[in-house]
């Protein structure tokens, strides 16, 4: 399992620097088949339609104790099936490397009502909130002190975390953060 989620952190990996689009000064990069659009305040939009993927993320995450990451988004547009979502990559094992698996943390875990939001509700998704529920591995945490506390050595490996949306909607991300 660990070669499997490695092989599929690389190509991950090397399809977001391959696929990256940057906005001047925003610092956020694209990757996708969706079509992504960026625009000030750390900001995207993301129309996916069937069969297609978009997001963000930004370069050079460096690797953290789980206790200490800081990541955030607020999402005010659609919510669908876990999207949008960051996905976290962790290493659980003393080789920040590897990727052991991603924590996933989504707009709907923190409070969002899924479906259509057309009065734009906004939703923060954070580490940092005590109402965001996180899942690793199958496995369903209160919020990230939750998942931290249950490995409190793992770290953030050294892969990128990224926010994306694979579900068909329309969706719009602000003041994304890592």
């Amino acid at each position: 399992m660990k070669a499997r989620i490695t092989a599929l952190t690389l190509g991950t990996v090397g399809a977001l620097m391959l696929a990256g689009v940057a906005l001047a000064g925003s610092g956020l990069l694209t990757f996708g088949t969706a079509d992504v659009t960026l625009s000030k305040h750390a900001s995207a939009h993301i129309v996916v339609g069937d069969g297609e993927y978009g997001g963000v993320y930004r370069k050079g995450t460096p690797s953290k104790l789980l206790k200490k990451v800081k990541l955030h988004f607020i999402s005010f547009g659609d919510v669908q099936g876990g999207a949008p979502r960051w996905s976290i990559p962790v290493s659980t094992d003393a080789d920040v490397t590897t990727v052991e698996g991603y924590a996933f943390l989504d707009a709907a875990g923190c409070g969002a009502t899924v479906g259509d939001n057309p009065t734009e509700i906004p939703t923060l998704v954070s580490t940092k909130s005590d109402t965001c529920k996180v899942n690793f591995l199958g496995v369903d945490y209160a919020n990230w002190k939750a998942l931290a506390a249950a490995f409190p050595t793992a770290r953030e490996a050294k892969a990128i975390p990224f926010v994306i949306a694979d579900v068909p909607g329309d969706y719009s991300v602000t003041r994304v953060s890592s």
